[in-house]
């Protein structure tokens, strides 16, 4: 029985909102004399065992010979493509772009949960387009009032600690007013006021 609680207590964690990482860029080194020797990019990826997703070195060789620090975007490929995860394939699946249309009809068919689960599954907490697709789809769902499509799921708490942090809980306000739930509103209040204090 534990272990069916470790894993139900790993599926109900909330999933933090987190700053996205840095998308500067550190050159280590520009090399002008081979400017124009290839085509392509060159890719160089630490893969020995020691090193984590985070902390593994990746560094990109440009075509006109700078040397420099990898984007998240290309670091979490490179993590992708060499420590394979299961159904965490090297490309993108397409509903993540924000501007695709699947993303938007997906939504529309209230599968809010479903596209955030599977945000989880495939990208860290801390990546750009995690944070930015988090963004979308809270917005998205605050300006269609549909609260109660991410209410009693894991990522209800997250929604809230977005809508508070950028001053939009008032819809949340009255949504836990329609439900009744009063200690939903002195909860909200009361993180209201601890974050006002930083």
């Amino acid at each position: 029985m534990s272990r069916l609680d470790q894993r139900a207590g790993k599926f109900l964690r909330i999933v933090p909102f987190k700053e996205s990482r840095s998308n500067r860029t550190e050159v280590l080194a520009r090399d002008v004399e081979i400017d124009g020797f290839d085509t392509a990019k060159f890719v160089f990826t630490d893969i020995s065992f020691d090193a984590t997703d985070l902390d593994r070195t990746v560094v990109v060789r440009e075509q006109d010979g700078t040397l420099r620090t990898a984007l998240p975007e290309e670091r979490d490929r490179m993590n992708r493509l060499f420590f394979v995860q299961p159904n965490r394939p090297v490309n993108e699946p397409p509903l993540f772009a924000i501007t695709d249309e699947w993303l938007q009809k997906t939504l529309d068919r209230d599968e809010h949960e479903f596209v955030l689960d599977w945000a989880c599954h495939f990208y860290e907490p801390d990546a750009p387009k995690f944070v930015e697709l988090c963004k979308y789809i809270f917005d998205h769902t605050l300006a269609n009032d549909k609260l109660d499509v991410l209410y009693s799921t894991r990522h209800f708490g997250t929604l809230a600690f977005y809508l508070v942090i950028n001053g939009k809980m008032d819809k949340l306000l009255k949504f836990y007013e329609q439900k009744n739930r009063n200690d939903g509103v002195d909860q909200t209040r009361q993180l209201w006021q601890i974050l006002s204090c930083y």
